[in-house]
């Protein structure tokens, strides 16, 4: 064969330009696995699920202008479209294509009601196609939206998890597809006498959740809720098994209906993205809860000893200053008193009576971040997990501002489930726990508090910077940890708290008291530690002030 080109004639054998014969009438077909299923905690509540629908293809070409003005009414009728979609199924029959899809995730009735008016009608250039459809049965806590959404992702149209449990379980879920080879027509359809099997492939295998359903549909109304009454822009919310790891609910608000991810995906994508694992915020107070456990650890300070809270805290030789919120000294304090009222002023001290300079109380502020997991991934099996930002002191060198605003949580960037397994760390007795959302194989849910051999936690050590701390947490036992947060509200909530030991009912109550800002209910003493009192105060320590009640009192606002 010559070629002519701009480089002169070329001379090729044929067979690197065309395919021999009988590849030309050879049809390599792969059929989908069916995907496996997802359950809530217990294995009974599904969560989401494949179905078999229907595509409907036309041979347009092979259509009269009669039959196409008829097909379209029927269609229209079927889909109960409005003027638009009706003309969109217009303009498709409109083609004169011999392949055309007028319409996909036809449930069997519909496609029989089509079917049946056709047929009625006389028009026989169409055919129903089966393909299998990802759907979400459960509605979530607010309007137009499905359980668990940004926790669960959804599946394209390719079969493809995009985001949370579907993308990070893809492989898992999805199986593997089947092979049929054969001959094809000269319509480039397969020829059934000639088709066989080349590889069997595997059913995609079904997963089950530690998520409770029932509190996650709580939360989610609780979150929505929350979002409407402090005007703000998000809310999102964690409960975590501080034993285990195990995510019990999640939820963020604005949320989605996964069913109807493409129109949204042409709208506003960005609903997609999870806030409890995906985005980072400045934690403010909570974070006085880690610069106490750095000066417990240092063994600089105890929770009875005082501080004097002066309001303001001049630093930096009078260039900067740190103060409480209210610009208002409180005199001295016990620690535990000062961290229940939420004084910056208090914490800014403990942060820089860690070591006898700054640089080292940094590095001692810093290291205790990262034992707790900050700067770091953890490890979550769900899609798109950030790291977050927290500021080396060894590559940018802390001044006095740096190391107060650290200690009440400023100048650094974390995510909900961060401080969720950090909270999980001081209650559990000093174990960094990756968290999951995926329960153990073989069924069943994750154990709780007090459960046998086979309930052990799964620890994480992450870069060897250890997993274990000393038993100076002045925090009792908890059955879980709740952590919320108002992106742009105006009165934000309290800080991650830990619930009273007890089941999932009353992990529900104290879900709304913690969100509702009330009386939290009143912990078990069975679970808390010999000559600790209900509210977290060392039985010596002197009541100088009166504690606050609700959340604030459990870690600081």
């Amino acid at each position: 064969l010559v070629v002519r080109g701009a480089g002169g004639a070329q001379f090729a054998r044929r067979p690197v330009l065309a395919p021999p014969p009988q590849r030309q009438t050879y049809l390599r077909t792969e059929i989908p696995a069916v995907r496996g299923t997802i359950y809530a905690r217990g294995g009974t509540v599904v969560l989401a699920e494949t179905v078999p629908r229907d595509r409907l293809v036309v041979d347009a070409h092979r259509l009269g202008a009669t039959e196409r003005e008829d097909l379209t009414a029927l269609v229209a009728a079927a889909l109960d479209l409005d003027a638009a979609g009706t003309a969109a199924v217009a303009g498709k029959l409109a083609s004169d294509r011999s392949y055309v899809v007028v319409a996909r995730d036809l449930a069997p009735d519909t496609s029989d009601r089509i079917r049946t008016g056709a047929a009625a009608a006389g028009i026989q250039a169409l055919s129903f196609e089966p393909e299998s459809v990802r759907i979400y049965p459960q509605s979530g806590g607010g309007p137009m939206t499905s359980l668990a959404a940004h926790l669960l992702g959804f599946v394209n149209r390719e079969g493809q998890g995009q985001y949370g449990v579907e993308q990070h379980y893809q492989d898992l879920l999805a199986g593997t597809p089947s092979v049929l080879e054969s001959d094809r027509d000269a319509n480039g359809q397969p020829v059934i006498e000639t088709q066989h099997s080349v590889e069997a492939g595997t059913p995609g295998s079904d997963l089950s959740l530690t998520l409770d359903a029932g509190l996650q549909l709580a939360l989610e109304q609780e979150v929505m809720s929350a979002r409407v009454a402090d005007r703000a822009k998000g809310v999102s919310a964690v409960i975590l098994d501080p034993y285990t790891g195990a995510v019990l609910a999640e939820a963020s608000f604005p949320s989605y209906d996964a069913n109807d991810y493409a129109a949204i995906a042409a709208s506003d994508p960005g609903q997609f993205v999870d806030p409890v694992i995906s985005e980072v915020y400045e934690p403010g107070s909570v974070f006085k809860m880690l610069t106490v456990l750095a000066g417990l650890v240092a063994g600089t300070i105890t929770m009875a000893t005082e501080f004097d809270d002066t309001g303001t805290l001049k630093l930096d030789g009078g260039r900067t200053h740190v103060s409480d919120a209210d610009r208002k000294a409180m005199g001295v304090l016990s620690l535990e008193d000062a961290i229940a009222w939420s004084r910056n002023v208090v914490a800014a001290k403990v942060a820089l009576g860690l070591a006898p300079t700054v640089s080292e109380a940094a590095e001692s502020l810093y290291a205790t971040w990262l034992r707790l997991g900050f700067g770091g991934r953890t490890g979550v099996d769900l899609a798109g997990e950030v790291a977050g930002l927290v500021r080396d002191p060894a590559v940018t060198p802390w001044r006095e501002i740096d190391l107060a605003n650290g200690a009440f949580g400023q100048g650094v960037a974390v995510t909900p489930l961060q401080l969720a397994v950090a909270y999980s760390a001081m209650v559990n007795g000093g174990t960094l726990l990756t968290p999951h959302v995926g329960a153990p194989r073989g069924g069943g849910s994750t154990p709780g508090p007090g459960r046998g051999p086979g309930g052990a936690p799964r620890y994480r050590r992450a870069n060897g910077r250890g997993a274990f701390f000393p038993q100076h947490d002045p925090w009792s036992a908890a059955d879980y940890i709740v952590a919320a947060h108002l992106d742009g509200a105006q009165n934000p909530l309290p800080p991650p708290v830990v619930s009273p030991a007890g089941g999932i009912k009353e992990a529900r109550i104290f879900l709304a008291a913690a969100i509702d800002r009330t009386a939290l209910p009143a912990p078990r003493s069975a679970t808390r530690s010999p000559g600790r009192s209900t509210d977290c105060r060392s039985a010596s320590t002197p009541r100088s002030v009166p504690r606050p009640a609700g959340p604030h009192a459990m870690a600081g606002s």
